[in-house]
């Protein structure tokens, strides 16, 4: 794969788990419950994914990533369109969507990182 495609690929996947990051914040923020320090838990699910993802082969695995996110969406879709109006379900559905999505971003980030060469321009991208 070329290198500039590359480029374009890490920058599009940490753009995609930072946009959901801040999709979910306003979701659970503003349309699920005004409760303070509610915006901790989106960060407590993101931040996580980059370790878990970054530390090794053992963190990451895009079959059963895959299938967690393709639920997790199916069941936010369900949420936004049918309504369930039980907060405790709605916060465990957007976040195993924002915990997902971000370990597949993250992960497949990983998975296209260069040699030790280009890892400055790999990280460049990505932050």
């Amino acid at each position: 794969m070329p290198l500039g495609v590359r480029y374009i690929l890490w920058t599009a996947l940490a753009g995609c788990a930072s946009a959901m990051l801040l999709a979910t914040t306003n979701q659970i923020c503003q349309n699920l419950a005004a409760v303070p320090l509610l915006w901790v838990l989106p960060l407590t699910l993101y931040l996580p994914s980059f370790v878990l993802c970054f530390s090794g082969d053992r963190g990451y695995s895009r079959r059963v990533w895959s299938w967690v996110l393709a639920v997790a969406t199916a069941s936010v879709c369900h949420v936004l369109y049918a309504g369930t109006h039980q907060f405790r379900l709605e916060l465990a559905i957007y976040s195993l969507a924002l915990l997902a999505c971000c370990m597949v971003c993250h992960g497949e980030a990983v998975r296209l990182k260069p040699p030790a060469a280009h890892l400055t321009s790999f990280y460049l991208s990505i932050a």
